[in-house]
This record gives C-alpha cells, sequence and structure tokens, in this order.
C-alpha cells in the first residue's frame, strides 16, 4: 500500500521583489492629462533638476505652463525643448500657437510651416495647415486694404526699379476649355523670371486678393489702362501681362506687354504664335524675351535652368491652371482635384507638385478656425498619448542609475535588489 507522506522542506526562499517604475498617476504626462497643470509643472520641474537635458521634459513643462496661460515661461520651455530635440513636432506646433496667441502671425507661420514638415499626428497636420492658410490671407488681405487706403499717397518714383509683378493673362479670346491657360502662363513666367538675381516679384496670391478686392474682371485686371494702378498699389515698378488668342488650324498667339508703372508707357516682347502643341517652346521664348526688355543679362547656368520645361503636357498645364483658379476663389477641394489630374497626367511636374504641397488637405477648410483652446486640447492629448512611455522610460532609467549609486531614497527606489532568506515549505501528497 502506498503510504501519504508529509515532507517539510527547509529552502532558500528569494523574496526580492522587483518593483515596478513610480506610480505613473505621478508622472507629469499621467498628471498633464487629468488637467492638474500645477502639479504637473512642479514635477517636471523637479525631474529636470536631475535631468536638465530631456527634451521631453522641458516640452511637459511648456505644455503646463500653456495650459496654465504663462504663454512667455512656456515659450521658453519649448525653445528648450527643440534645441535639445530639433525633431520634436509637437514643441514646434506649441510654439505656433504661441506665437498666434502674441499675434505674431510671422512666428506662427514659421513654426507651422516647420511643423507640416515634420511627421506629426495628421489631425495636427490638417490644423496647422488650416491656420497657416488663414495666416497668409489674413495678412494679404491686410496688406491689400492697406494698399488701397494708401493709394492717394504712393511715390512712384520711390518704388524700387527691380520689382515686377506677372499679372495673369487675358484669355477670354480663346475656347472655353483653354481659357485658364491666362492663369497658368503667367505662372510659368514667374517660375522662369524667379530664377534672375536681384528681380523682385510680387506675390501671386497678393495680384489675386488685389483684383478680388478691386472687383476686377480678369480682362480689366490684365488690360494695359489698370495695370500702371496695379503697380502702384502692390509696390512693382514694371507690369508683365498679355493675352492669348486663338489662331486657325489649332494655332495659338502669345502676345505680352511690360508697363512702366511710373511712366505708364509699355513696351512689347515678340510676339510667339504656333500650334497648341508648341505652346511650352513658345512659353520659354517669351520668358527669355521678357528678361531682355526687363534689361536683365542672365548666365548660361541661369539660361539652362530656365529653358528646363515644368511639363510638356497641355492637359496637365489645363489642369494645374484650373487649379489656380480655384485656389483664388478658395475653393480648394476642387483645387486639389485639378492638381492630382495635372499629377496624373504628369508624374514630374513639380509646381503641381508644390501645389498640392500648399493647398492640399483644405477640402473643408470655410475661412474660419476652430478656437484654438480646442486646438490646444487636441495637441495635448496627442502629446500625453504618445508621452507616457516616453516620460515614463526616461523615470525608469532615472531612478535605476540612482539606485546603483546608493542615492535614491529607499521608498522611492522603483527597484529592490532580490535578498534572500529562510523558509519552509509543506508539500503534501503520495508517494506511490
Amino acid at each position: 500500500m502506498r503510504n501519504g507522506f508529509l515532507a517539510t522542506l527547509t529552502v532558500f526562499v528569494i523574496a526580492g521583489v522587483i518593483g515596478g517604475c513610480a506610480s505613473t498617476s505621478n508622472t507629469g504626462t499621467r498628471v498633464l492629462g487629468k488637467g492638474d497643470y500645477e502639479r504637473a509643472a512642479s514635477l517636471y520641474r523637479e525631474r529636470l533638476q536631475k535631468a536638465p537635458d530631456k527634451a521631453e521634459l522641458w516640452r511637459g513643462l511648456g505644455i503646463a505652463y500653456y495650459q496654465l496661460d504663462s504663454l512667455d515661461a512656456a515659450s521658453q520651455a519649448f525653445d528648450k525643448a527643440t534645441q535639445l530635440s530639433p525633431n520634436d513636432a509637437s514643441s514646434v506646433f506649441y510654439r505656433g500657437m504661441i506665437a498666434e496667441r502674441k499675434g505674431n502671425f510671422d512666428g506662427a507661420r514659421e513654426n507651422y510651416r516647420k511643423y507640416l514638415s515634420m511627421s506629426g499626428d495628421p489631425r495636427l497636420q490638417s490644423e496647422a495647415k488650416k491656420r497657416l492658410r488663414w495666416i497668409e490671407d489674413d495678412n494679404l488681405q491686410k496688406v491689400v486694404t492697406s494698399a488701397i487706403s494708401n493709394e492717394k499717397n504712393v511715390n512712384v518714383s520711390e518704388i524700387p526699379g527691380n520689382t515686377a509683378a506677372i499679372v495673369r493673362f487675358d484669355a477670354t479670346a480663346l475656347p472655353q476649355q483653354y481659357r485658364s491657360l491666362g492663369r497658368g502662363i503667367a505662372e510659368l513666367i514667374y517660375a522662369d523670371l524667379a530664377n534672375v538675381p536681384n528681380l523682385t516679384l510680387v506675390e501671386r496670391l497678393e495680384l489675386a486678393a488685389l483684383q478680388d478686392e478691386l472687383k476686377l474682371s480678369q480682362s480689366e485686371f490684365s488690360d494695359k489702362f489698370t495695370s500702371p494702378r496695379i503697380g502702384r498699389l502692390v509696390g512693382a515698378a514694371k507690369i508683365v501681362t498679355g493675352q492669348l488668342n486663338a489662331k486657325p488650324d489649332n494655332g495659338i498667339e502669345l502676345d505680352a506687354g511690360i508697363i512702366d508703372v511710373g511712366p505708364g508707357l509699355a513696351s512689347y516682347p515678340d510676339r510667339k504664335e504656333g500650334k497648341v502643341n508648341d505652346f511650352f517652346k513658345m512659353q520659354k521664348e517669351l520668358s527669355f524675351d521678357i528678361i531682355s526688355k526687363l534689361g536683365y543679362e542672365i548666365t548660361p547656368q541661369i539660361r539652362n535652368a530656365i529653358s528646363k520645361p515644368a511639363t510638356e503636357s497641355i492637359l496637365a498645364l489645363i489642369a494645374y491652371s484650373r487649379g489656380l483658379e480655384y485656389v483664388d476663389q478658395g475653393m480648394y477641394s476642387l483645387a486639389e482635384a485639378e492638381f492630382k489630374a495635372a499629377i496624373n497626367e504628369d508624374a514630374n511636374f513639380g509646381l503641381a507638385k508644390n501645389a498640392i504641397q500648399e493647398f492640399g488637405g483644405l477640402s473643408d477648410y470655410d475661412g474660419k478656425l476652430k478656437p484654438i483652446g480646442e486646438v490646444a486640447a487636441l495637441a495635448n492629448t496627442e502629446v500625453v498619448e504618445q508621452g507616457k512611455t516616453e516620460v515614463d522610460r526616461s523615470v525608469i532609467i532615472e531612478r535605476l542609475q540612482e539606485s546603483t549609486r546608493g542615492t535614491a531614497p529607499e521608498d522611492e527606489n522603483p527597484y529592490v535588489t532580490p535578498r534572500v532568506t529562510k523558509g519552509t515549505v509543506v508539500v503534501r501528497g503520495r508517494t506511490d
């Protein structure tokens, strides 16, 4: 018969406890998530005394200060965070919001643009793009309004002679499907002339805003009699504009004029005429003639750079041109669709790609912005979600380092060395 047994063994029991990190509820990130910003700021300041080179701690401190409306202190903290970690997208976004709240729209523009070049949260990317667009549009409107109100005080002789504005060409004589080329050719010429050293060009969107403010039709805005006034308003000594005319057998004519705003006199580059398929060759020839008429000599290197066509697809250019017209009207969803259509026609069309980068993602933008408090709450949530692991990891490492030096108080030490002690283990069972 098998007998049961009772065995009593004396063994060494490892009774050590491997502690985890300090309670997450005590971390600055968790406290930020709870909205206790005073406590969060205190925690971050305490940790920064021991780890002043931790960008995530400076960022957390900046968020706490931001929520406490201590914008100057928040700005300093975010500056420190981006110094330590230039790719800290969240800090860059907060810097943009701080600049916006302070009315520093140049600073806001700079930071929002930088954020858009980073791999940030898609929701914040969308907000940054909308806020940047609003800042740009608001600035243009202020510039235009100021120019019109100050028109009588403009001294034409004081306008720098190296300034020029490229106004869209009048294309009303073309068949309907080609009329957007009036906007497109102005953009192509602008891109070419931007390569000329010492020539300053007026922002294209400023011209569109001015046209809208003056309530001028396309043909009126391109008219040589209107051009001197346009030049005075935008501070351009020269106005470049022209016409596109239809010719028999699918032909097209490019006719340009350069108006000297001071005396109001015009000079005319040679007229270009050919088939629609020759449009890009004619456009380049026209750009070189305009540069010459403006009095500039260019190096062979610059000439080669200008000679490279932006695209050789007329369908791509037409779609791109329509997109620009939609941008001028604030119809960003339609504009984005046209820019994508242009890229579908020519995958190497750089201007269309740039337009997508600048105006894409604005389909639900109606000129109004979400209150910045709501955006800050979204940014805070994004940081809390991403920062928990990041900050807790730094705390664990910090505590472990301290424990090896014996400097951390026992009750705060996240790691307790295993202890060996005696104990009794009772095993009950049968031997059979």
